[in-house]
This record gives C-alpha cells, structure tokens and sequence, in this order.
C-alpha cells in the first residue's frame, strides 16, 4: 500500500483508470451494430447465394432442396434464380420453384407464374395457381379462371381454391361456374372455397348444392353454409337434415348449431333419435349452442344414449343451457354412473 493513501480510495483510481472513455463506448455500441448488420443482412444473403449455386446442380435432388428451401428465407435476391427454375427439366423442382415465389410474394413474379399456368405437368400447373393465389393479385384472377378448364380434375380444384384467397366478386363467376363442374371433386372443392369466402352472393349457390347428386359435395355444402351463418340457409338446411348421407346429417346438425336459430330446435331434436351416432352427437352439441330450454328433456334422455359419444355430448349441452332441471338430472346421472363402477 502507498503510504499516506487509503487502499480503498486507491483501488477506486485504479478502476477508474482502467475504464472505458464515453468515446470508447460509442465505437464500442457501433462495433456491435455493425456486427448485427452483418448478421442480419449478410448472412441471409450468403444462404441465398449458396442455394441459388445448388439451383444449378447436376442432381435433381439438391435442386429440389435449393428451390423448396429458398422460398423460406422470403429473401428478394431468391426471386430471380426462382423465376429460373420454372424452366428447370425436372417437375418437382419447377414445382417447388413456383411454390416459394408464392412464398416470398414478390410482383416480379406474377408474369412468370402466370406463363407456367401453361406447363406440361399437371402437378406444376396446380401448384403455380395456389402459388398465385397466396400472392392475391387481382389481376391473376382471369389467368386462373381459365384453369377451370383445365382437363386435370386436381388443377381446376386447386384453381377454385387460388380464386378464393384471391377473394372479392370478381372471382364469384368463376367459382359459380366451378360448382357445376362434372368432376365431384371440383364441385365440392369449390363449394369449401366458397363458404371460406364468407361472401353473402355465395350462399344461394351454396344452398343449390345441397342437391347435388353427390353426398361429398352435399356435405362440402352443408359446412361452407354453416361457415356463412347467413340465416337464409336455415331452412334448407333443415330440409337438407333429412338427406340420406350420415355424413352430410352430421355436417347439417354442425351448422345450424353455430348459427344458433330457434328454427332449428326441434329438428335437431328429432336428430337425438338418427339411426347413425354421428348425427346424434353433433344434434345434441348444436342444441347446446342454440341453448333453448326444449331441448333440455331430450338431451337428458340422451344422456343414456347406447353411443358414449353422444352421452357425452348430452352431458356438454346440458352443462351449457345450465337449466337447472337439466344440471340436477346430470348429477344424477354422474351419481349413478360412480355406483355402478
């Protein structure tokens, strides 16, 4: 210790000393910056640059992972090399090449994608048209309108499915025209697009196309007019109750429970006693959304259904009106169920 000095006083010189200057600091809040820069805009761009080398690779392989993997970085300078592998001998990669400029959602592209609509693989075609529906330009709808005339089933429903999230009336011709389609398929592609567009010029259609001679498209149908909630669907839909299909019963029961309308109470009701249990679950989940006290004592006759499904679903409703009747025979029932364990 120096003499006459305090070690503690002397220590506090020394840190002091050895200190940053507010000089040091600034170049030191820089250096950091500038290494953030280079991480944050360098590297992405030297993955780029390395992916768009493997785009030129002998192997189809590592083209198809150059291509599918550049869609991810959402990097400009991946567009160009992409627009490239539209060109590319190998399908996969022309697919995977049109699926991240999707992706990335740059205009650039729009021209280029809108050519490969025309490609000879039916696969690549389909793919091009969600890609250009992901981008939401208007002005790819008539491009993809025409694919509704495409001779693959698969490229005129995926083209249905590009105008949708397209969106707007302009695409409701062409999806009109696709719920007439003669492929199954595309109807009842299109008949989803359509009550995912939440448009209300869509439900008249979509109620026509409960009478569809198809039960896939008829369920498609019944879902998307639920989607809706539009109250004009109400009574064909409980016409549409009555249909032949389990299936399309059960997506019928699904959609006039979410839109809640007293219309629907009895009909449902009388779906406790469907001969299949999957119309008799959903019945009794929809008369709990509904929540009208009718359906308290035959939801409760419900709860000793043969289908534990569908008990459980009476079990649900009645918790959910919360009528008190309904609530005391519940907890009966739980009651009983605990003593015949």
């Amino acid at each position: 210790m120096l003499p006459g000095k305090d070690w503690r006083a002397y220590g506090g010189e020394q840190r002091k000393a050895s200190g940053l200057s507010r000089s040091d600091k600034v170049w030191l809040v820089l250096i950091v910056v500038a290494a953030v820069l280079i991480v944050v805009r360098v590297v992405p761009a030297l993955r780029v640059a390395a992916l768009t080398a493997e785009l030129k690779a002998p192997w189809e392989r590592v083209r198809r992972h150059a291509a599918d993997t550049l869609g991810d970085t959402k990097h400009p300078r991946a567009v160009e090399p992409l627009i490239e592998a539209l060109g590319d001998e190998d399908p996969r990669v022309r697919r995977m090449a049109a699926t991240s400029l999707g992706q990335i959602k740059d205009t650039r592209a729009i021209g280029p994608l809108t050519e490969a609509l025309g490609d000879d693989e039916p696969s690549v075609r389909a793919w091009t048209a969600r890609a250009l529906g992901r981008m939401g330009q208007t002005a790819s709808i008539e491009p993809l309108g025409r694919m509704l005339d495409d001779e693959e089933p698969g490229v005129r429903a995926y083209g249905a499915e590009a105008l949708g999230m397209i969106g707007g009336e302009e695409v409701m011709a062409p999806l009109v025209r696709a719920l007439g389609d003669e492929d199954a398929g595309v109807r009842g592609h299109a008949a989803m697009v359509l009550g995912d567009t939440g448009e209300r010029w869509a439900v008249p259609h979509l109620i026509g196309a409960l009478d569809d001679a198809d039960e896939h498209v008829r369920d498609r149908a019944a879902h998307a007019l639920g989607e809706t909630g539009d109250a004009r669907a109400v009574s064909p839909l409980i016409q549409a109750f009555g249909d032949e299909s389990a299936r399309v019963r059960e997506s019928v029961a699904w959609a006039l429970g979410g839109m809640a309308d007293e219309r629907a109470v009895q009909p449902l009701i009388q779906g406790l006693s469907d001969e299949d249990d999957g119309p008799r679950q959903r019945a009794a989940y929809a008369l709990g959304e509904i929540g009208d006290a009718r359906a308290v004592q035959p939801l409760i006759g419900a709860l000793t259904d043969d289908s534990w499904l569908v008990s459980y679903a009476a079990t649900q409703a009645l918790e959910q009106i919360g009528d008190p009747k309904g609530l005391e025979a519940l907890r009966k029932h739980r009651e009983q169920q605990e003593t015949s364990r």
